[in-house]
């Protein structure tokens, strides 16, 4: 009865922290001028970079990173927050804050 208990507890703080980093990741930007350099450096673009192209690049690199693919799950959230910036939608940027 012993193991059961620790291995209950041992599995509850294992999915606190992992969500507690993932969720710490999903803010990785705020909006300023700071966060669109950053932003167009993780996607590989330069300043002045079109909606299609910032689009594009998105999907190369999410192909590429993604985490059911065997990618990076902070990476992943990252190049979605670079493409949120960078196209100004900001309607999943606080899912899981509340």
């Amino acid at each position: 009865m012993k193991i059961y208990l620790i291995l209950a507890i041992l599995l509850g703080l294992y999915f606190y922290f992992k969500r507690k980093k993932v969720f710490a990741s999903a803010n990785v930007f705020t909006k300023s001028e700071k966060s669109q350099k950053e932003a167009l450096e993780i996607l590989g673009l330069e300043e002045g970079a079109t909606k299609k192209e910032i689009i594009a690049r998105h999907k190369v690199l999410m192909k590429k990173n993604h985490p059911d693919q065997g990618g990076s799950d902070y990476l992943a959230q990252k190049i979605n927050a670079a493409k949120e910036i960078l196209l100004g939608n900001d309607k999943g940027r606080d899912r899981g804050n509340s």
